[in-house]
């Protein structure tokens, strides 16, 4: 039996408008595969998925009231803007019964199971299938409406979530946390805190989670902004705890710095009871130069201003 059997299960590949409503492709899979009328997509936060049935395009982007932009999936409260969602970002479409995802031209890119694919170019959906829009992550369920009430989507297991505090040497939040502070400045800061988790669970051996952002929030009592962030919980822990001790004592036994980063990053795998190698220089030390760097500060715990 050919391998393109079970190409919409399996392949990932591209697909032309023209293949993708071939009617011998559809022949090809009939025999393997029920009619999909349904998609419904969980989104970061939410526990109930979004239902889209006997839908033949299903638009993802922002809502732009001024361009008349309205998709059917509006990501502005999800935090769009921030992780990278354009306001006509990408496109799911039912034909013949099976189910195809489109990048449309977005500015960052569209990518399904951590494949980027080209824009313009449709690619087979399956069942289960996660699919990230510049930052922001989808899970996405396939099924026939005959089947929603017995077979209903699973919603995933809950990811650990964890609350940062961060604050600012270099600047005072007044009315506020501007949105070119958070472009600027806070979105390197969180960048590097998801690449040190990434190479981490690489070396680890552990599946690869992709660090959502669930909440920010400016705390005026404070004055610190208070962030959620999913699959960060050991990161935290060290960037909190750990390392700022570590660099006090190194500096005090060390003036001069001596070797720093490389004795900050082997402090890393200790802590992580990971065997260090000479590579690893290279992959965590960029991330940890940027935080140790950044004039923003991780707090243990806010502490309230007169």
């Amino acid at each position: 039996m050919s391998n393109d059997t079970n190409l919409p299960l399996q392949d990932t590949r591209k697909l032309s408008e023209a293949e993708m409503t071939a009617p011998e492709y559809h022949e090809k899979i009939a025999a393997t595969m029920e009619r999909i009328d349904t998609v419904s997509l969980i989104l970061p936060g939410n526990d109930k998925p979004l239902i889209f049935r006997d839908q033949e395009t299903v638009i993802i982007g922002r809502r732009d009231e001024n361009n008349q932009n309205y998709p059917d999936v509006d990501l502005s409260h999800h935090f769009g803007m921030l992780m990278g969602v354009s306001r006509r970002h990408a496109e799911i479409k039912l034909s013949e019964g099976q189910c195809y995802l489109r990048d449309l031209n977005s500015a960052n890119g569209t990518w399904l199971s951590e494949r980027k694919l080209i824009p313009e170019q449709y690619y087979p959906l399956h069942n289960g299938a996660q699919i990230r829009l510049g930052q922001l992550l989808i899970l996405v369920f396939l099924s026939q409406s005959s089947q929603i009430e017995s077979t209903a989507p699973t919603v995933p297991e809950r990811p650990q979530v964890t609350m940062i505090y961060l604050t600012d040497r270099e600047h005072k939040f007044v009315e506020g946390v501007s949105l070119v502070y958070v472009h600027e400045k806070l979105a390197h800061y969180l960048n590097a805190i998801q690449n040190l988790q990434r190479h981490l669970r690489e070396i680890q051996g552990k599946p690869r989670k992709l660090v959502s952002l669930r909440s920010l929030r400016f705390n005026s009592r404070t004055e610190s902004v208070e962030i959620e962030l999913t699959h960060v919980a050991e990161i935290v822990d060290f960037l909190q705890h750990k390392l700022p001790t570590f660099v006090r004592e190194r500096q005090l036994e060390h003036p001069l710095q001596s070797n720093f980063n490389d004795a900050t990053v082997r402090y890393l795998c200790e802590c992580f009871e990971i065997l260090c190698e000479v590579d690893y220089l290279d992959r965590f030390w960029p991330s940890l130069e940027v935080i140790l760097n950044s004039s923003v500060m991780m707090l243990v715990s806010p502490r309230e201003t007169n």
